[in-house]
C-alpha cells in the first residue's frame, strides 16, 4: 500500500537475507491490517492499543520503526502501548512519552480480578468464617461479588496493581485452590 507521499510502506526482507523471519512475517501482517484499518477509516480517528507484556516493543527495532511509521502517515492514528516496563525508545522519528499507571480503586481491581478468572467463585472462596452470606443470583451479582472481593486479603496484598491482579487471576482455575489457600 502506498503513503501519503507515494512510497511504500514495508518491512521487507532485509539485503542478503531469502527468508523473512517469524518477527518480520507478524509485523508484515500486522502491517496490512493497519493498512486496512486505514483506508476504510480514512478520515476516522483511530486508537490502536497495544498490551506489549512480553516486551516485544522495547526489544524490536523493527516494530517501533513500523510503528513510527504508521503515525507519521497516518494523521489520525493514535497509540496506546501497555507494558509493564517503561519504554523510552523511539517510534522511529517519533517520540515516546510513557507515562506510568498508578494502582487501580479496589472495585477496579476486583473488575479486572473477576474478568480474568477462569472458574467461578465459590463461597469457599470468599469466606472469611466458616458462615458467608454468598451474594444471591441477579442484575447486580458482579457488583456484590466485587464489594466482597474488595475486602479480600488475596486483593489487599495485590494493592491494585493490574499486573499482578491479572497475573493472579490466571491462576484461578477449575480445580485450582481457593483464593485463601
Amino acid at each position: 500500500s502506498s503513503r501519503s507521499d507515494g512510497t511504500e510502506l514495508s518491512l521487507g526482507k532485509p539485503e542478503g537475507e531469502g527468508v523473512l523471519s517469524t518477527e518480520a512475517l507478524a509485523c508484515n501482517r500486522i502491517l496490512r491490517t493497519l493498512q486496512q484499518l486505514r483506508r476504510a477509516h480514512r478520515l476516522s480517528r483511530c486508537l490502536l492499543v497495544i498490551d506489549d507484556e512480553a516486551g516485544y516493543l522495547s526489544r524490536n527495532v523493527a516494530f517501533r520503526r513500523l510503528l513510527g511509521d504508521l503515525l507519521s502517515h497516518a494523521q489520525h492514528l493514535h497509540l496506546l502501548v501497555l507494558s509493564r516496563a517503561p519504554v523510552y525508545e523511539p517510534l522511529g522519528a517519533i517520540e515516546v512519552v510513557s507515562e506510568p499507571m498508578g494502582s487501580l480503586s479496589q472495585m477496579d481491581a476486583a473488575r479486572l480480578f473477576l474478568s480474568r478468572i477462569h472458574r467461578r467463585l465459590e463461597p469457599a472462596d470468599l469466606a472469611s468464617t466458616a458462615h458467608v452470606d454468598w451474594p444471591a443470583p441477579g442484575p447486580n451479582l458482579v457488583e456484590r461479588t466485587c464489594s466482597q472481593l474488595c475486602g479480600h486479603p488475596l486483593m489487599a496484598r495485590l494493592a491494585g496493581h493490574p499486573g499482578s491482579v491479572c497475573d493472579i487471576a490466571a491462576r484461578v482455575i477449575p480445580s485450582g485452590p481457593t483464593l485463601r489457600e
